[in-house]
């Protein structure tokens, strides 16, 4: 199941290189913005490794797995949303 969410986040965050032509005009976004938002998830990997150690020491690794899962999920749900694209 580790291995699952691993491979699931890491193809979230490696959508952005096929969508990059229609996202730039629609929400005026330039290449340096895409790949940005592209490397969001190994940059946040600094911040989240120490609670996710903790976590794991802690209360073990059915629940860390499942609180990983809930996050994985709700940063999916929240990309689901669409955004309002800039007019012109």
């Amino acid at each position: 199941l580790g291995t699952f969410l691993t491979v699931l986040q890491g193809a979230f965050w490696s959508n952005w290189g096929p969508i990059a032509n229609v996202a730039k005009p629609l929400f005026g976004w330039d290449n340096g913005t895409i790949a940005l938002l592209a490397n969001w998830g190994p940059l946040l990997f600094v911040v989240a490794v120490g609670p996710s150690v903790w976590l794991l020491d802690t209360r073990g690794l059915r629940t860390a797995l499942i609180v990983a899962a809930l996050l994985v999920f709700a940063g999916a749900a929240v990309r689901a949303v669409p955004g309002s694209p800039i007019p012109g």
